[in-house]
C-alpha cells in the first residue's frame, strides 16, 4: 500500500507540474497473487470523464474478470477522492458539496483501498490509507501526513461501494490454469472496453 500511495503521489505531482491544477489521476487497480503483483489495470481517461456511477460497475466487471482468469487474491484501488478530519462541520454534507463550500473542512486526497482475504477467518478485510493534499502556488502539491484505517468489512459496505465492488470481485470463482488464448481474450476484451493492461 505504501508502494501504490508513493507511486501515486509522484504521479500526481508529476501532473500538476506538467498540467496545472485540477488533473486528476485515473482510476488506478493492482492485483495479487499469494503477494506477487500480478496486473496492473488502469481506466482510460476517456472513461475516467464519465459520472462514478457509469464508472464503478464497468470497473467491478473488469475486477471480476482478473479473478476468473488470473486468480487474484487482493486487490488494491488508488483514486482521488476527498476528506475531513472534523465530521461534525460537515452538517450532513456530502463531502463534495462541503469541499466546494469550505476548503478548511474538507480536502482532496488520494486514497488507497486494499481488499484481501483472510486466510484463517476467511473474512474480506478492508485496509484504507489517504492523503489529503493542497495545491500551491507555482504548479506544487502540498502533501498531508497519510492516515490509515482498518475495519471490519461489514462497516465499510454500509458507507461506500468500493469495497463492496473489491469484495464481489474477489468473491468470483477462478478458472483453473487458463490457457494463454483465454489471457489474451481477456486482455483484448478489457482494453476494448476501456482499460490499460499491464501483465506482471
Amino acid at each position: 500500500m505504501s508502494l501504490a500511495l508513493t507511486g501515486a503521489q509522484l504521479a500526481k505531482n508529476i501532473n500538476v507540474e506538467e498540467f496545472g491544477i485540477g488533473e486528476d489521476l485515473a482510476f488506478n487497480f493492482f492485483a495479487w497473487k499469494k503477494g506477487e503483483l500480478l496486473v496492473v489495470a488502469q481506466l482510460q481517461r476517456s472513461e475516467m470523464n464519465k459520472p462514478v456511477e457509469a464508472r464503478l460497475p464497468k470497473c467491478g466487471d473488469m475486477l471480476a474478470a482478473l479473478k476468473t482468469f488470473w486468480g487474484v487474491d487482493a486487490i488494491t484501488l488508488v483514486a482521488e477522492g476527498f476528506e475531513t478530519h472534523s465530521k461534525e462541520k460537515l452538517k450532513g454534507r456530502e463531502l463534495q458539496q462541503a469541499f466546494i463550500e469550505d476548503k478548511n473542512v474538507v480536502h482532496e486526497c488520494l486514497t488507497v483501498t486494499h481488499c484481501e482475504q483472510n486466510e484463517i477467518t476467511h473474512d474480506y478485510e478492508i485496509t484504507l490509507v489517504s492523503a489529503g493534499y493542497k495545491y500551491e502556488l507555482g504548479r506544487k502539491v502540498e502533501w498531508m501526513d497519510p492516515v490509515g484505517y482498518t475495519r471490519g468489512s461489514e462497516t465499510i459496505l454500509r458507507n461506500s461501494p468500493i469495497p463492496l465492488m473489491l469484495i464481489q470481485a474477489l468473491k468470483q470463482e477462478a478458472i483453473e490454469s487458463p490457457s494463454d488464448e483465454d489471457i489474451d481474450i481477456a486482455i483484448s476484451t478489457l482494453v476494448a472496453n476501456g482499460f490499460l493492461i499491464e501483465e506482471l
